[in-house]
């Protein structure tokens, strides 16, 4: 069991734009996300770190299964990605490493303008 999670650093490259874009359209058809972010993360003050898609909102299992499905199309079965619904500490926490990829507004949702123009609890693991 996860204890604490710390946030070190935004993920940033050309796969993870290319993995944003794609994840784009899951998070628009999902009502429940307010913002997603694609982080650096540690668990329990641990010295190996992985890549965190952090989400604020209402939690939907069919969105994390979603998210979970685009990552295993895109990447190798080594490649990893922790989805995590996001508490309100663990959101102030990402934000202040990384800026959200995915913001709604109203009844549309964007990705940040760089993004576009370069091309709660336990986390769930996807391979």
């Amino acid at each position: 069991m996860v204890r604490h999670v710390s946030f070190i650093a935004s993920q940033n490259g050309s796969s993870e734009t290319e993995f944003q874009r794609y994840v784009l359209p899951v998070l628009r058809d999902s009502s429940k996300v307010e913002r997603a972010y694609l982080a650096l993360a540690s668990y329990d003050e641990g010295s190996t770190t992985n890549v965190v898609l952090g989400f604020s909102g209402e939690f939907d299992l069919s969105l994390v299964n979603a998210i979970g499905g685009t990552f295993r199309k895109m990447f190798t079965k080594s490649a990893v990605l922790d989805i995590l619904h996001l508490t309100k500490d663990q959101e102030a926490e990402i934000g202040s490493v990384c800026a959200p990829f995915y913001v709604r507004s109203n009844n549309n949702s964007r990705m940040r303008a760089d993004e576009r123009a370069s091309g709660v609890g336990e986390p769930s693991t996807y391979r």
